[in-house]
């Protein structure tokens, strides 16, 4: 007959294999607490990340749009003052063609300044006061050339050997058959030769006065200037050549 167990024994061993299997279950109860928390925590940790990532997102998104809108603004003012330099230039442009055609064609230089304030007026009032002051030296070289060509003929003159004056022989009186006016036609030279007329003098012209404007001038009239009396050609004071 086989001996029965202990029941002791198997009592112990039974306490032993509960205790073991209640300790596993804690074991496992536990793991799974705490494999639980960290999903939950890497959960939470995702969380976080993307809600981070996205504030950044965002942030630089935000940034940039005003970054851009920045550009923008600047790209629209320097737009503008282009705008306006163009437009100014174009008007200066306008004023200087204006202007300078005016010049060219013989305006007052006050009087386009007027019409055209943006034109630069500083070149072509150089320019006309180097034409006037071109003038002025040529119509004085060509007063000194009429004097000097009028000295030299009167010099020529001069130094030809004067022919003898004729010996006046008779006189003749002429009456002329329409007007009725007489005449002395005077004979030079031996008796019988043919009667020269007399020479019809005429009187000395009058000198008058410098007028006040250039217009006023008389072309032929003769003028007192600062060099003495002197005639006007249209265009300058000559000297007074003799009649012949």
């Amino acid at each position: 007959m086989p001996a029965l167990p202990d029941i002791a024994a198997q009592y112990l061993q039974g306490v032993h294999i509960g205790a073991a299997i209640a300790q596993e279950r804690q074991r496992i109860k536990a793991e799974n607490t705490r494999t639980a928390m960290e999903a939950q925590a890497r959960a939470e940790t995702n969380n976080r990340m993307y809600l981070e990532e996205q504030a950044r997102n965002e942030t630089e998104k935000a940034y940039r749009t005003a970054v851009l809108g920045l550009q923008q603004q600047k790209l629209a003012a320097a737009q503008q003052v282009n705008q306006q330099r163009t437009q100014h230039a174009a008007t200066v442009m306008a004023h200087q063609h204006g202007f300078d055609i005016g010049v060219a064609a013989g305006k007052p230089i006050p009087e386009l300044m007027a019409q055209f304030p943006l034109a630069n007026a500083s070149t072509a009032m150089q320019l006309q006061k180097d034409t006037e002051l071109q003038k002025e030296r040529e119509s004085s070289q060509d007063f000194r050339n009429r004097s000097i060509s009028v000295q030299e003929a009167r010099e020529k003159r001069e130094s030809q050997p004067k022919p003898e004056k004729p010996v006046r022989t008779g006189e003749t009186v002429v009456t002329d058959p329409e007007t009725g006016d007489k005449t002395t036609a005077y004979t030079f030279g031996t008796p019988g030769a043919t009667p020269i007329p007399p020479s019809t003098a005429k009187a000395a012209p009058e000198v008058k006065a410098l007028p006040q404007r250039k217009e006023d001038l008389e072309k032929g009239g003769v003028y007192q200037t600062h060099s003495g009396p002197r005639v006007w050609d249209g265009d300058h004071f000559v000297i007074q050549t003799a009649q012949p």
